[in-house]
């Protein structure tokens, strides 16, 4: 019998737009700086089409898109307690920024049938706990992305991490935070193809 997979993509944090007209530029620097855009997150559906086509079935996981942690936990036992309620035997975790540390939490959890986690420039502290022997972690960032660096430290009080020691780190050079949402062209290995081809077949 063929076994049913399940690929979830988890976004990361809402980037808000300032409300007052006084704020707006300094938003903008600040956005244009780090290399992040603000507005809805029109990339999901387009990477969902994407991975459907591995046979899997593929399914968008919202959240309050918050920035605290009370966020990211509250997201992860939501995440948690609906996949309980599938009958997939395997599960892939596709988490983007702060999606990444939601999916994270939820391989902690040993009664899931997660069998891999792929977090995209998420933030990590350098004192994370490794996840299940039997999740497969993999990292991806880039050397050029200041605001993950700066997100890190931030969130954890100077001992963030871009890279995690037990996981398989791939570092994509020359992409800011927000271009990794971006179907654009890369460079793997010396090979050129679409993010989102290199994206499907780390899910497969």
């Amino acid at each position: 019998m063929q076994r049913k997979k399940l690929v979830v993509i988890i976004h990361g944090s809402k980037t808000p737009e300032p409300s007052l007209v006084l704020f707006k530029p300094l938003f903008a620097r600040f956005y244009a700086y780090f290399g992040i855009e603000a507005g809805p997150d029109l990339w999901l559906e387009p990477l969902r089409s994407v991975f459907a086509t591995t046979g899997a079935e593929v399914m968008v996981f919202s959240w309050s898109g918050g920035t605290s942690w009370f966020a990211v936990h509250r997201a992860a036992r939501d995440l948690q307690q609906l996949l309980r309620t599938r009958s997939e035997d395997d599960i892939v975790l596709f988490g983007q920024s702060l999606g990444g540390s939601i999916a994270e939490r939820v391989a902690q959890d040993v009664f899931l049938p997660v069998r891999r986690v792929i977090a995209v420039v998420t933030p990590h502290s350098r004192f994370m706990k490794k996840l299940p022997s039997h999740v497969e972690h993999i990292n991806l960032y880039s050397p050029s992305d200041n605001y993950l660096r700066f997100a890190s430290n931030i969130l954890y009080v100077g001992a963030g991490a871009t890279s995690v020691p037990w996981a398989r780190n791939i570092s994509l050079p020359g992409l800011r935070h927000s271009d990794f949402i971006y179907n654009r062209e890369i460079e793997v290995n010396g090979t050129k193809r679409r993010l989102f081809d290199f994206y499907k077949d780390l899910v497969a």
